[in-house]
């Protein structure tokens, strides 16, 4: 998935194969309750999110399949380096029936784009050397409209 040039059948598989992790990891169920409170906080406004390195779109059209269920005003879209998973993700949003964008960005050498409450990033900081990652989280914390910290449910009642 990460190879340039890489045939679409298999980066397709690829795409289901990190669907499936993330299903199983629970990636929407951990960032939803901080996503919710957010959302039920920002007085009758959309919350915007982008999911950052969206892949197959998973997480997004979990997030947004969420909201419709809860009825909160959450706007998510997605984006991805690659072409290829931005069609995957577009064509799975449809068939899912949610109204999620997705469009091409490089994450890491493209400006971020304003306007977003929430960037959310799942299964990708693993690719990226340590300064990388944190130059990546820093720039989202720049980004978000919301930047203090969202913690996950599970992570907020734990001790420190």
């Amino acid at each position: 998935m990460d190879q340039p040039g890489l045939d679409e059948a298999q980066h397709v598989r690829a795409l289901r194969g990190l669907g499936r992790i993330n299903r199983v990891s629970r990636s929407v169920g951990i960032l939803w309750p901080s996503i919710a409170g957010e959302a039920r906080q920002s007085r009758g406004e959309t919350l915007r999110v982008l999911d950052l390195a969206s892949g197959g779109g998973d997480v997004a059209i979990g997030l947004a399949r969420r909201a419709r269920r809860a009825g909160l005003r959450v706007g998510v879209e997605g984006c991805d380096v690659s072409p290829a998973a931005v069609a995957f993700a577009s064509r799975s949003a449809e068939a899912a029936g949610v109204d999620v964008r997705f469009f091409r960005l490089d994450a890491l050498k493209d400006r971020l784009p304003e306007g977003f409450d929430v960037l959310s990033c799942s299964l990708f900081l693993h690719h990226l050397s340590e300064d990388e990652a944190v130059e990546l989280l820093r720039r989202m914390a720049a980004a978000a409209r919301r930047n203090r910290r969202l913690r996950p449910a599970a992570a907020a009642s734990r001790p420190p």
